[in-house]
């Protein structure tokens, strides 16, 4: 009788979203660019979650794969199962507060530079966030719908 063949070994890793390279809103498919505990380098993350974006941290267990068919050199990642990490409490509270007063038209609204949407913030929502973290969000907000942004 034949020895079963072992499961390659599981390893989990823990993760910032960087970019979300592709979402299958349907089932839920995902492939996604990591800055990974350990490791110096972006990781591909290739899993299932419902929804995802970047920015959250994430759990990701599963096995290392080479894919030659992509890259031309191809592509390390993991296939994983991801398990959300917690929300980016202060970058949704700050996008709460701010989308609705930069999608003002611009003839009705206040001239708002990142200090005063920090202070509004802050008054609104009772959140403190530091003037890069609220840039990235308001990036990654505008990169996400596929809206262009002030660039």
């Amino acid at each position: 009788m034949k020895p079963e063949p072992k499961a390659p070994p599981q390893e989990v890793l823990a993760c910032l979203v960087e970019r979300v390279t592709f979402h299958n809103e349907e089932n839920g498919f995902c492939v996604l660019r990591t800055k990974a505990r350990g490791h110096r380098d972006l990781v591909t993350v290739v899993g299932q979650a419902a929804s995802i974006s970047a920015g959250e941290w994430i759990t990701a267990s599963g096995e290392w794969m080479n894919d030659r068919a992509h890259a031309g050199g191809g592509v390390e990642a993991l296939r994983a199962t991801v398990a959300p990490g917690p929300t980016p409490v202060k970058s949704t509270a700050a996008l709460r507060v701010a989308v609705p007063l930069l999608e003002e038209p611009v003839a009705d609204r206040r001239n708002w530079t990142i200090p005063r949407l920090r202070a509004e913030i802050e008054a609104r929502e009772g959140v403190r966030i530091s003037r890069s973290q609220l840039s990235k969000a308001l990036r990654k907000k505008s990169s996400v719908g596929g809206d262009r942004g002030t660039r």
